[in-house]
């Protein structure tokens, strides 16, 4: 986390457009976003997070909170964004079964498999093995660090779902990663 006075600088500085500003929020937070974003468009996920950027940048003037609540806006914005490309995606796919698969071939959505950071092989183990909704929940809590509460209000679940998805989301990665049904070693 940035030092809560220098973030309010930076922040303010941002507010009013200073580039230099954003470019130190884009630096410090960005990172987190991409590998977030991964979860649920793959190898988009870069260009996700540039329309994110966007969008958090017209609405910096509006933005009231701490840094926590920096984190939070940045996040919900990112996955907005990442709802309205999975939403163009099946666009994309309808209109690519009118085309000749000539033309489709450059609408086809590929595979997230250069993820850059040490939480690669959880990514890639959340993204194989579990639904995008537990993978997101596992990843903001046990990645990006966020609180039940703060997991409830970004993915719009109780608290007590959310403890239950992260629970057995948990269960089964480690079932596949033991290579056994838990059940049957009495766990």
């Amino acid at each position: 986390m940035l030092a809560s006075e220098v973030f309010e600088v930076v922040l303010e500085g941002a507010r009013r457009g200073d580039r230099d500003d954003l470019a130190t929020l884009w630096r410090y937070y960005n990172p987190a976003m991409v590998r977030y974003l991964s979860i649920f468009v793959g190898s988009d996920c870069d260009d996700v997070a540039s329309e994110a950027w966007i969008s958090i940048a017209r609405a910096l003037k509006t933005f009231e909170g701490d840094e926590e609540a920096f984190r939070r806006f940045v996040i919900v914005i990112a996955k907005r964004k990442a709802v309205d490309f999975e939403r163009g995606a099946i666009v994309r796919e309808r209109r690519k079964d009118r085309f000749s698969i000539a033309y489709s071939r450059d609408l086809e959505i590929g595979e997230r498999s250069d993820v850059v950071d040490d939480s690669a092989d959880l990514l890639v183990l959340l993204k194989t093995y579990l639904p995008s909704e537990v993978a997101e929940i596992i990843f903001l809590r046990y990645i990006l660090d966020f609180n039940v509460g703060e997991v409830a209000q970004i993915v719009n679940r109780s608290q007590e779902a959310v403890r239950t998805a992260s629970h057995r989301g948990l269960l089964r990665l480690r079932e596949r990663l033991l290579g056994k049904d838990l059940a049957d070693i009495g766990l």
